[in-house]
């Protein structure tokens, strides 16, 4: 915690550590691509957040969290929740222009219900996945 301009003001710094692609894919790269997907992306870059190496720094704040789902109002809007947090799951991946016609492409090509299918697969391969990595996880922390 420090002061700026009379007001009190704290910041953390997190280590952060190449995508679970690499992990998954047992890829040799660790290059970390947070800064220049969060450069890229179709949206004004958060000023509180600096990439450094292989550390985050953002802003602490009592309005500042992540959202806990248990904690939201029962006759919340999950649907715009959900909306929501898609729309920047694409933003980031359109951070990637060269990338933007081979999404768009690939989404027109799709017929009805393949998402609700993909979820389905997609929950049991993360449990599936999780599950491993809890295991790999001690081996391969930073020290």
């Amino acid at each position: 915690m420090s002061r700026w301009r009379g007001a009190f003001f704290s910041r953390e710094a997190k280590a952060i550590r190449p995508s679970a692609w690499v992990w998954a894919k047992k890829a040799s790269s660790t290059e970390i691509y947070c800064d220049k997907l969060a450069q890229r992306s179709i949206r004004v870059p958060d000023p509180c957040v600096r990439f450094h190496g292989r550390r985050v720094v953002r802003r602490l704040a009592p309005d500042c969290s992540r959202i806990e789902l248990a904690s939201l109002s029962k006759d919340r809007d999950e649907a715009r929740l959900l909306y929501s947090m898609g729309w920047e799951t694409a933003n980031m991946h359109f951070a990637t222009p060269q990338a933007i016609a081979k999404v768009k492409h690939d989404l027109a090509s799709r017929g009805g219900g393949w998402l609700h299918k993909a979820a389905k697969a997609m929950l049991a391969a993360t449990k599936k996945d999780w599950k491993k990595w809890q295991r790999d996880w001690k081996r391969s922390a930073p020290r």
